[in-house]
């Protein structure tokens, strides 16, 4: 290849030459978009690790040392996305660090496999621990969650792991009565908390509170590359997961091999784990404030629309929404939505058809483009709503 052929590729209107236009992203750190747009520092440290070669296996304990340190985890690795930090989670609990067992896997048969999850918590991610061989014990209602006595009945000696979904936390059980249920049967806590950063304090809280293995995505609130995850937890667990993901002893580990993480996405997720923690959260918290005050004053003087600065514990800091009274003539909000992306510049942001409600999450709207999506909803209302004069 040509050094101007190579220098074209690489260049920023790579997508352009794709035919690819870029979008704003006000749904939040979503994979559909992308993620996150990685801060200079990481994308810089990529680069001077692609330059070398270096002992992967010794590569990943080193890095484990820096998670445990920033989580207060005995252990801890770097893995290609949080979906596959679920996987490992359920292959640990399965295998244990038996060299024979994981070689087996995804084949459980005959093998003790059974993963408890409140049905409430049950969601389309949690097939990553069926990808493992696991076998998923429902328990309670969705609406409702699961009682005590159900979660202590579950518990069998089939039972490996129980699953606890972070931002499911208010649906069921509390985190608390799960650890102390689990424990008491010497049962691991694996929990699912992809989103849930930031808080910074949740890379620490949720380890404090009795977590046995917690998973965060790597590409969203860190800003670290969109397919690497974090897995921190107990070190015997640890070390299991790492195996099923890294082992080349005989038997070699099957269910690992396809989630194999670059020496790049390592360090750049160590890079960007570490400007995570040392970043003045409240003074980025204020920036999303203003952003988000800004938007929602396209909804001014426009009957049935009413537009507020929401800051609610399922959502990433302050949040733009917009309700749509009963009084509102126009679209659907599936409808506002379709007409946002389409337009030029494509818009993208979170709907909820039946709460009749649009939400701007301004994790990702870069300065200025708050503007923007705030001329391009004024320029909706106007078009289909009534303006109060």
């Amino acid at each position: 290849m040509s050094d101007k052929t190579q220098n074209k590729q690489n260049s920023p209107n790579f997508f352009t030459k794709m035919d690819l236009k870029p979008v704003i992203n006000g749904q939040s750190w979503v994979t559909r978009l992308g993620g996150s747009i990685m801060p200079p520092a990481v994308l810089q440290s990529m680069a001077d690790a692609s330059s070398i070669f270096v002992d992967i296996v010794e590569l990943n304990k080193k890095a484990g040392e820096i998670i445990a340190r920033h989580t207060t985890a005995e252990a801890g690795i770097v893995t290609a996305g949080c979906s596959s930090a679920q996987l490992l989670q359920a292959a640990a609990c399965i295998t244990g660090c038996d060299a024979n067992l994981i070689g087996k896997l995804p084949n459980t048969r005959g093998l003790s496999r059974n993963i408890v999850i409140q049905k409430s918590h049950e969601n389309h991610y949690d097939t990553s621990y069926k990808f493992a061989g696991a076998k998923l014990v429902s328990i309670g209602s969705r609406k409702f969650g699961a009682t005590i006595d159900q979660l202590i009945q579950s518990i069998t000696s089939e039972t490996v792991a129980i699953a606890f979904i972070w931002h499911l936390r208010f649906h069921g059980l509390s985190f608390e009565e799960v650890v102390e249920v689990a424990h008491s049967k010497n049962i691991p806590v694996i929990v699912d908390a992809a989103a849930e950063l930031p808080p910074v304090d949740n890379l620490s809280k949720i380890i404090a509170k009795g977590a046995d293995m917690v998973a965060f995505s790597g590409g969203k609130g860190i800003q670290g590359p969109q397919g690497t995850g974090i897995l921190a937890g107990k070190k015997h667990l640890i070390d299991a997961a790492m195996a099923n993901m890294l082992s080349f002893d005989e038997p070699k580990a099957n269910i690992g091999r396809p989630m194999k993480v670059t020496k790049e996405e390592i360090i750049g997720l160590l890079t960007a784990l570490e400007i995570f923690v040392d970043t003045d959260h409240d003074t980025v918290w204020a920036k999303w404030n203003e952003k988000s005050t800004t938007i929602v004053k396209a909804a001014e003087n426009f009957i049935g629309i009413e537009g507020q600065v929401v800051v609610a514990p399922d959502r990433q800091g302050p949040v733009a929404v917009f309700n749509f009274t009963p009084s509102w003539d126009g679209p659907t909000v599936k409808n506002l939505l379709q007409e946002l992306r389409d337009g030029d510049p494509s818009i993208w942001l979170q709907g909820n058809e039946e709460a009749r409600e649009i939400a701007v999450v301004p994790v990702n709207i870069q300065d200025g483009e708050e503007v923007t999506i705030s001329i391009a909803l004024k320029k909706i209302f106007h078009k289909y709503g009534t303006y109060r004069s």
